[in-house]
Formats: C-alpha cells, structure tokens, sequence
C-alpha cells in the first residue's frame, strides 16, 4: 500500500493541471492498480492528507466506496511532505552527504535512494572519509556488502550526494589499449593520438616510431570515454604535461565520442579530418541521432569552407569514414605532422 500510495503521489505531482477528473485519475493510474477497491482506498487516503481535495460541484459517483468526480491536488502539501522527509533524515546523517539535490527531484527518488542513504550514513558514522583509493567493486563491498552496488545504481547515488570524490573510488574499466613509442616517453611533455578503429589504428602503429607521439591509442569506438581515465596510471605520468588528439569517424557518434572526452583536453586531429574532406562523403549513416552540440564544437576546428561541407553532409546523412584514407595516405599524414 505505501509503495503504491508514493508512485500516485508521484504521478500527481507531475501532473500539469490543478485539478484532475476521477476518469482522468484512474487513467494515469491504470498502469499501476486495476480493481477499483485499491484504486478508491489510495484516493481516499490522500484526501484524508489533503494532497486530493474534492471540487464538490460534480459531486461523487455511486460506487462504494464512493469518490469525488473531481479533485484539485494540492501540489504544495505534495512538497512540503517531500521536502519535510528529507530535511527529518538530514538532521541527524552524516555531514558529508549532500541532501540539497533531491528538493528537486521526484520523491521516487528519494525513496529509491533512502535505503542505501542509510548504509552511507552508517558507514560514514563508523570508518569516516577512507585515506586510500579503492576500485568500485571494493569500495562497494565496504558499503553495501555488494561489489557490483556502485556500477548498477550506486554511482548516481554518489555523484547526487557529493561523496564520488571524497570515497576516493577509481572506476572500473577497460584498460587503455596502446603502443608506445619509446624515443619520447622520457619526456616531461607526452603526445597522445586516440584513433577510434582498430584498422586506423593497425595502420598507423607502423610508423609511430618516427613520430613524436608518446603513445598511439586505440579507442575501440565509446569505450575510450572511460578507459583514458587510466592514461597517467598505466604510463606512471601523473605529473607530465599531456597533449591529447583525436581522430574518428565522421559521422554524428564520432563526432559525439571526441566531444565526451573533450574534458580531457582531447582537440581533434585537424590534418587527418582535413584529408578525409578532400574526398567524396560516403552515404548510408541516416539513422543517427543528430550531435548538434557536439558537431558545432568539433567544427570550430576547421576552416569556415570546411565546417560547411561537413555540416551539409551530415545534414544530408552522409558521413566521412576513418577507412575512406588509406595505410599509405594514413602514414603519410601522420608522419609529415608529427615529424621528428
């Protein structure tokens, strides 16, 4: 009954009406209860809260138990009941978790969360803010007897609490798969080039001997978005300079995947997209979901003449491939711009 009462409430206050008829209510609820007693039982209790006030012109209808034809939710008591929970709960939890962002969500949310906010506090309370760095697994092991707690829904937890960071937790994910050019990894500023293909990548590792690359990186399409945290770790280079490039497809997921590791410092790698635009635009990328942001971004890279084209064939599904350069044309890039 208390979980079912909550999701009305919920679906309430994302109503966007005042009022609400009774036929309209038992629609938004159909996915929810299907006999009326249970439906007319949860009514009732909120009109005994006053989050449902009945509007008594339609009157009430002639079932049992009976309920208004109209109500008006009184959106205001839906919050202040919300808002009262978290602020009871904040009183006495730990001084390291941060309550401020579920005001502004669903009070699903902060039932959803409840549960694991309680261990938190627990183990807060107990052990403190850990010294160490930990992998997520174990980290979640500490917390909730649960190595995969973090990966599944423990994260959005952290992050909306403020804890990410003061857990000191390092994600868990594929390691960075690179070549290393070792004429330059003793030097105190290390260049970087992510390639998102494996055949870019078998093309180019040729050559990156007579580069002044450091390492080049292969990024296995979106999954480099989480693997170039380990950049500094897996070269023992956490206090070097690093000058990250990338080089994709382009197409809109491409595009996309520079523009998420953006944050690192990642800038595109102009002379391999400028001889990718020098040829024919292939066709057949339609089904992507256009990366406006991203695209307007990535083009603030390129000549004005270059932006437009890319711009006009994207618009128009087509897209420029990696592969659309071949090994030769590849290296030959790749070497006269990074030359020794």
């Amino acid at each position: 009954m208390n979980s079912l009462l909550l999701k009305f409430k919920n679906l309430l206050s994302q109503h966007n009406k005042q009022t609400i008829q009774l036929q309209e209510l038992e629609q938004l609820v159909s996915g929810i209860v299907t006999d009326y007693e249970t439906f007319a039982n949860i009514v009732l209790t909120l009109e005994s809260e006053g989050i449902l006030t009945m509007v008594k012109a339609p009157g009430r209808n002639q079932k049992q138990p009976a309920l208004a034809l109209k109500y008006r939710i009184q959106k205001q008591q839906l919050q202040a009941e919300h808002h009262e929970a978290i602020k009871q709960f904040r009183a006495t939890c730990h001084p390291d978790i941060q309550l401020d962002a579920y005001f502004q969500h669903d009070p699903t949310v902060w039932e959803a969360d409840l549960p694991a906010l309680r261990n938190l506090d627990g183990y807060l309370y107990t052990y403190g803010l850990p010294a160490f760095e930990a992998p997520a697994p174990e980290r979640s092991v500490e917390i909730m007897k649960d190595e995969k707690w973090i990966e599944s829904s423990g994260a959005c937890i952290l992050e909306r609490t403020g804890l990410w960071e003061k857990l000191r937790i390092h994600p868990v994910s594929d390691p960075l798969m690179l070549a290393v050019n070792p004429h330059m990894l003793f030097s105190q500023e290390l260049t970087h080039l992510i390639v998102e293909n494996k055949a870019t990548y078998q093309a180019l590792q040729p050559v990156l001997s007579e580069t002044r690359l450091a390492t080049l990186i292969y990024g296995a399409g979106n999954k480099i978005t989480k693997s170039i945290e380990h950049l500094e770790r897996q070269l023992s280079a956490f206090e070097k300079k690093h000058t990250i490039y990338y080089f994709g497809d382009m197409d809109y997921e491409g595009i996309a995947i520079w523009h998420r590791i953006q944050y690192r410092g990642a800038v595109p790698a102009v002379p391999f997209y400028n001889a990718c635009l020098l040829k024919p635009a292939l066709t057949g990328k339609t089904h992507q979901r256009p990366a406006l942001e991203a695209v307007a971004a990535f083009t603030s890279y390129l000549e004005p003449d270059d932006a437009a084209a890319l711009e006009a064939a994207l618009s128009a599904g087509q897209y420029y491939p990696q592969e659309i350069l071949s090994t030769q044309q590849l290296q030959e890039v790749l070497t006269s711009w990074m030359s020794v």
